[in-house]
């Protein structure tokens, strides 16, 4: 009997191993402006082209470019005191949504112009934005926590996800990507990429980067390069983009898993696979562990269930308590 509750623990615990590291292979390499300091990126494939904003202050911009050349088609200088962060895109409403970093202030600007619509308000720093289609608007702020909004109100819809890789927080999240039902975000001074679960924050997996900016890679004349930051998803062709903070390319990478049917569901779906191991590890346990307890039970002796009469050393010190008040 014990051996079978033994399994049932066994089988949770593999359930809950940390997910795989996957690799990537560089499919083509792009120009890209290496005077931006990349805290943003979207693609957008209704016109083929990316949004892209670049932070710093006195030089903070928003951009759409031509993802093939590294041109850009238009842009926007934003003002002097404006630390710009994440951003989406809302093709329901035509619209770009970006933080700012310590503000506490996002903004609203029009697509096919640039021009600023709105403001709007949150508590704390703005990371990354990611817009899960139909659903929410996730928000990260550097830490392990991950805010779930409303894309239109900006308000919460439901409790912020905790990121969590075999319990231990995963902090420092920086920018985010929807990827086929999956929420990945670069990790601050990381060379990974973290995949979440986005109904539970648990760490599905990484994608380890190593080696993606080659020295080769440095212009003489340009900004030294900084962290990899900005992932864009073509949900269509399974196209994934990555470059970083003031990098001089554009990577388009093939990551297997991919290639591979979609993980999850839907979106929205209520269940998930990952978790079918651990509901029958939990499920095994309780049946193991009821079983064993009924098997005791019965095969109890009837004077074992006895009441147990109390000792007169007991009954004298329970008359003390009483008359102690």
């Amino acid at each position: 009997d014990m051996s079978l509750l033994l399994i049932g623990c066994l089988c949770f615990i593999a359930s809950a191993l940390p997910g795989p590291v996957a690799t990537y292979t560089v499919v083509q390499r792009h120009r890209h402006d290496y005077n931006c300091f990349t805290q943003g990126l979207v693609y957008d494939e209704a016109r083929d082209v990316m949004y892209e904003s670049c932070g710093l202050r006195t030089r903070s911009r928003l951009k759409v470019i031509d993802w093939r050349t590294g041109a850009t088609l238009k842009q926007k200088n934003l003002p002097a005191d404006v630390f710009a962060e994440g951003l989406c895109y809302l093709p329901d409403q035509d619209e770009l949504v970006m933080l700012s970093w310590k503000r506490g202030q996002g903004y609203v600007y029009a697509r096919s112009t640039l021009e600023l619509v709105s403001t709007w308000k949150y508590q704390g720093e703005g990371w990354g934005l990611a817009l899960q289609p139909g659903g929410f608007l996730f928000m990260s702020n550097g830490s392990a926590w991950v805010r779930r909004l409303d894309p239109l109100t900006r308000t919460p819809m439901a409790p912020p996800l905790h990121v969590l890789d075999e319990g231990e927080p995963v902090e420092e999240l920086n920018e985010l990507e929807w990827v086929r039902g999956e929420l990945w975000a670069n990790i601050w001074f990381s060379k990974k990429l973290v995949r979440i679960d986005p109904l539970t924050g648990s760490v599905l997996g990484y994608v380890d980067l190593g080696g993606l900016l080659a020295p080769q890679d440095h212009l003489p004349n340009a900004p030294r390069p900084n962290v990899l930051n900005g992932i864009a998803f073509d949900s269509r062709r399974n196209r994934l983009w990555l470059t970083g903070k003031l990098w001089p390319v554009l990577f388009e990478v093939s990551v297997p898993l991919l290639l591979e049917p979609t993980p999850h569901l839907t979106p929205n779906s209520p269940m998930n696979w990952w978790y079918l191991p651990v509901i029958l590890g939990v499920v095994f346990m309780l049946l193991t562990g009821t079983t064993v307890l009924y098997n005791r039970i019965s095969c109890a002796k009837p004077e074992q269930f006895a009441p147990v009469e109390s000792s007169d050393e007991e009954s004298n010190v329970e008359m003390e308590m009483d008359s102690m008040g």
